[in-house]
């Protein structure tokens, strides 16, 4: 598994080898979604903060593990990327505004 870090901060995990890891995290729509996703009102990235890709920690790890023995759903399937591998799940660690109840 590996966590992208936006500006030294840690956003979303994947469970994925890092070459497939770096494809995901590397593909300009996922980047646009990064800068369209919102945390308490802020974009999730700036498009200028440096991202890191690194292994993720143990607690990173066995927070992925929970969310997906719950049969959390880390993406909705309208909310997959285009050319996104198959069966590999990205968990966001920051909570993500709900758009719609904005509206």
């Amino acid at each position: 598994m590996y966590t992208l870090e936006i500006g030294r901060k840690a956003v979303a995990v994947i469970d994925a080898d890092e070459e497939q890891a770096r494809a995901v995290f590397n593909q300009e729509a996922f980047r646009n979604d990064l800068r369209q996703m919102t945390s308490d009102g802020e974009p999730l990235w700036d498009g200028i903060a440096p991202l890191n890709l690194r292994p993720a920690s143990e607690e990173e790890s066995e927070t992925f593990d929970l969310m997906m023995e719950d049969e959390a759903e880390p993406f909705d399937e309208d909310e997959t990327l285009d050319g996104e591998e198959e069966g590999l799940d990205v968990l966001f660690l920051v909570p993500i505004d709900d758009d719609e109840a904005d509206a």
